[in-house]
């Protein structure tokens, strides 16, 4: 699962996808999810890997949300906007 918070009218959400290639060299892979990392002077993407335990995706890798088989119910959205104190 890739987390994204975006806003879209109700009812209505577009496909989210990683799928340009500096993207795919910023994203890291987790049992559960993904991380695309800053692309910036200041961040240290060795170390966050090793840090993290983090993997880095193959070449050409593309995530579309469309296409994922795992979706969040809406407890469990609203459990994870509680826990990390995300404001909409």
């Amino acid at each position: 699962m890739l987390h994204r918070i975006d806003r879209h009218p109700a009812g209505r959400e577009a496909p989210r996808s990683a799928d340009h290639a500096d993207d795919a060299y910023h994203t890291v892979e987790f049992d559960d999810h993904y991380v695309v990392q800053p692309n910036d002077v200041w961040w240290d993407r060795k170390e966050y890997l090793q840090t993290t335990g983090g993997k880095p995706v193959a070449e050409g890798f593309q995530y579309s949300s469309d296409a994922n088989p795992v979706w969040m119910t809406r407890e469990q959205l609203t459990a994870l906007l509680e826990r990390e104190a995300i404001e909409l």
